[in-house]
């Protein structure tokens, strides 16, 4: 899976040419991998850009964006699904989030961006897989937005909730959050739920590159949720970085991980050594709920009778099938399927 903010607001430098950097990459990965399975952008803001992508990749991939706004692509999300691998969509649906910042302030772009959240409901392997795909209001200088973004999460929240309890689920973009407001303002609702891309902060290219003061800021995620149908396992995480901004591709890194699920019996076996790990060195008060979940999930896991996996780039042969990695919340609705 891969997703990644594009930075395709008006006025960004060179859009075009980045983009379609970004498209060869999506289609050759760097190390020989093969094209991810699920991608997942953000700030494709224009149907211009958005008609760039699918003349780029939409012979390898299926498209499944959000409504047109009456100026922009209500909340600039977009998300591909390869055609041929083993992942299928069924269904792509947004809503808006119902916070927002003032329409007035024109020059910070959010306002009329009608940001919210795409809920794709994908198969793998004959399983659901529940993906929430968004991106949350961004901090200015001088206006942070904090509360109205803080709201913008509870809604999230509330929109992962809803995700079927025996489906594994993702939610993936820019919640132009940091990790620790993450933790308390929407992880702490669900210990469920972790941050399938924390050990990339440890190396500092992955992090956003630094603004015009210097900053850097970790605002990208791939959040995971086990199901009681199949377990989410990280075999690999990668970035791909531009230092400095939109050189090659944005000014936000990609996060490009590359997941397996294991289905019935075979998820039933790893619960021992996943509520150890688990127990082994609990520091948060998340943490030991999370265990206490995971002993609990083991009592009643149903066990059908097969394991599949999905890959990313640079993902190596395997036995077992293979794919890649995409979020909704309350608040205007409307439902979008597009190829």
């Amino acid at each position: 899976m891969v997703s990644w903010n594009l930075h395709g607001a008006p006025g960004a430098p060179e859009i075009e040419a980045r983009f379609a950097r970004v498209a060869r990459w999506i289609l050759a990965p760097p190390g020989g991998g093969r094209p991810p399975d699920l991608v997942c952008f953000q700030e494709v803001w224009t149907g211009g850009q958005e008609e760039q992508l699918r003349a780029a990749l939409g012979e390898r991939y299926d498209l499944f964006g959000t409504p047109r706004g009456w100026l922009v692509r209500r909340g600039g999300l977009l998300a591909l699904v390869r055609r041929g691998g083993e992942l299928t969509c069924q269904g792509s649906h947004f809503r808006e989030f119902a916070a927002e910042a003032p329409a007035w302030r024109i020059w910070e772009g959010d306002g009329f961006a009608d940001k919210g959240v795409q809920r794709l409901e994908l198969r793998l392997a004959g399983e659901a897989l529940v993906v929430f795909h968004t991106h949350l209001q961004a901090g200015y200088p001088g206006a942070e937005h904090a509360q109205t973004r803080a709201a913008q999460l509870a809604e999230l929240a509330q929109a992962m909730a809803q995700a079927p309890a025996a489906a594994p689920a993702l939610a993936l973009g820019d919640l132009n959050t940091e990790p620790d407001d993450l933790e308390r303002l929407l992880l702490a609702r669900d210990p469920r739920w972790r941050d399938l891309g924390a050990p990339l902060r440890e190396r500092r290219e992955c992090w956003s590159p630094p603004d015009s003061r210097g900053r850097e800021k970790w605002i990208d995620y791939a959040l995971g949720r086990d199901g009681a149908s199949g377990l989410l396992r990280v075999l690999r995480r990668d970035c791909m970085p531009s230092r400095p901004a939109d050189h090659p591709f944005s000014d936000h890194p990609g996060l490009d991980l590359e997941l397996a699920i294991d289905l019935g019996p075979q998820a039933r076996r790893l619960l021992p050594a996943l509520l150890a790990a688990r127990l082994a060195a609990p520091q948060t008060r998340r943490e030991w709920l999370g265990a206490l979940a995971l002993l609990g999930l083991g009592t009643w896991l149903p066990a059908p009778a097969q394991r599949a996996s999905w890959r990313a780039s640079f993902a190596q042969p395997s036995r077992s099938p293979t794919l890649r990695e995409s979020t909704s919340a309350p608040g205007r609705e409307s439902g979008s399927t597009q190829k």
